[in-house]
């Protein structure tokens, strides 16, 4: 494993000011090989000095096409053995890229995963378990019924992986979790139980573009269900879910009259739905929308 080389792929657009520091995280890890590739769609002088500054950094520069168009870039340039994912307002822990070589060696796995902290706008640390793969389903129809759980800089996986396969660039967001659900129907992951990884919010990200996610997801589930029979049984449901979540994230940020429309569509065309019928009544409510939504689902998790 020591002598495997490790290709860390950041892709970068108007980052400047975090980047230096992914980049430290990923300088930083106990472990040798590494080559990182800066996927730079923005002229960065931050990015090209960063590269100037260290030999094992390459500064790749891109048209401005999306994360899964930039981080396809890596990939093509890439010699490891392996691939790393950190985007560039996010960092590593110390000992991650270690502990899942380390993890992907021991169980003879290809792709791998951990734990990790989001940290929110106001500087709260939020430990995200991600998810837990059972031992009687497939994995990528599971991880495809629960929607998410694994973070693109959560990620290390063999080349092999994406050997023959690669983001979705059609897909403006949630292309991750779309190619994490091809690689698993091949491939089986092993999960680091600690988190290893810090994910950053940003108001001005793209997964802070309501419309976009949502409908990159509905996108992502109906390509997915096309693509494999075994989700189709899905593919209903899981656009439901999209919905409820996209109109859950609107009255987060109060647009409840938006949110109302889709809840009251979801209403016409579903069965009577308590989460929906509840939500569709904190849409109706004058404010405190975000403080209903958080009560919610306290209660939904107490329940389960």
């Amino acid at each position: 494993m020591e002598d495997d080389l490790v290709s860390v792929i950041i892709p970068t657009y108007n980052d400047d000011e975090y980047l230096p520091r992914a980049v430290e995280s990923a300088l930083s890890q106990d472990y040798d090989p590494v080559e990182i590739l800066l996927v730079d769609s923005d002229d960065s002088a931050v990015a090209a000095n960063l590269a100037n500054e260290h030999d094992c950094i390459e500064h790749l520069t891109t048209p401005p096409n999306g994360p899964g168009a930039a981080r396809n870039v890596g990939i093509n340039a890439a010699t490891g053995e392996y691939i790393a994912f950190l985007d560039a307002d996010d960092k590593w822990l110390e000992g991650k890229l270690r502990r899942q070589l380390s993890k992907l060696e021991d169980t003879g796995a290809s792709f791998a995963f951990c734990e990790e902290y989001q940290i929110t706008e106001g500087g709260e640390r939020q430990h995200r378990t991600g998810i837990t793969f059972p031992d009687d389903e497939s994995p990528h129809e599971y991880y495809f019924r629960k929607k998410t759980g694994i973070g693109s800089r959560t990620v290390v996986v063999h080349y092999e992986c994406v050997a023959e396969t690669r983001f979705d660039e059609e897909l403006g967001a949630r292309e991750d979790a779309h190619l994490w659900t091809r690689i698993l129907r091949d491939h089986e992951p092993v999960k680091i139980d600690e988190p290893l990884a810090i994910k950053h919010l940003r108001p001005d990200s793209l997964t802070a573009d309501l419309e976009l996610v949502w409908k990159s997801e509905q996108q992502s589930i109906k390509k997915l269900t096309d693509a494999f029979n075994e989700l189709k049984q899905y593919r209903e449901d899981r656009l439901m879910e999209a919905d409820y979540r996209y109109a859950k994230r609107l009255l987060q940020n109060g647009r409840n009259r938006r949110a109302r429309q889709i809840l009251t569509q979801l209403q016409d065309s579903e069965d009577s739905d308590p989460r929906i019928l509840a939500l569709l009544a904190v849409s109706y409510l004058p404010f405190a929308h975000q403080t209903a939504v958080d009560v919610l689902d306290t209660a939904y998790q107490y329940v389960e």
